[in-house]
C-alpha cells in the first residue's frame, strides 16, 4: 500500500509538475509575442520617423529654392540706379543733347 501510494503521488507530482510547465511555456510564448509585436512597433515608428525627416528636407530644400529665386527676381527687377543731375548732364552732352 505503501508503495502503490507513493507512485499514487508521483504520477500526481509528475502531472502537476507538467502542467505548470505548459503554463509556464504559454505564458513565455505570449510574452515572445508582446515583445515581437513591440518591436514592430517600434520599426514602424523609427521608419515614419525617418520619412518625415526626409518630407522636411525636402520641403526645407524647396523653400531655399524658392526664396533664392524669388530674391534674383527681385534684384532682376530693381530699376537702375537714379543718375545725379552731373551725370545726366556728361550723358546729355555725350550725346549731343541740349538739357531745358
Amino acid at each position: 500500500r505503501a508503495r502503490a501510494r507513493a507512485r499514487a503521488r508521483a504520477r500526481v507530482t509528475a502531472t502537476a509538475t507538467a502542467t505548470v510547465r505548459e503554463k509556464v511555456r504559454a505564458v513565455a510564448a505570449r510574452v515572445a509575442m508582446a515583445l515581437v509585436a513591440a518591436a514592430r512597433v517600434i520599426v514602424a515608428v523609427a521608419m515614419v520617423r525617418v520619412a518625415v525627416a526626409m518630407v522636411r528636407a525636402v520641403a526645407a530644400e524647396r523653400v531655399a529654392m524658392a526664396l533664392e529665386a524669388a530674391a534674383a527676381v527681385a534684384a532682376a527687377a530693381q530699376p537702375p540706379p537714379a543718375m545725379t543731375e552731373e551725370e545726366v548732364r556728361a550723358a546729355a552732352d555725350a550725346e549731343g543733347l541740349t538739357l531745358v
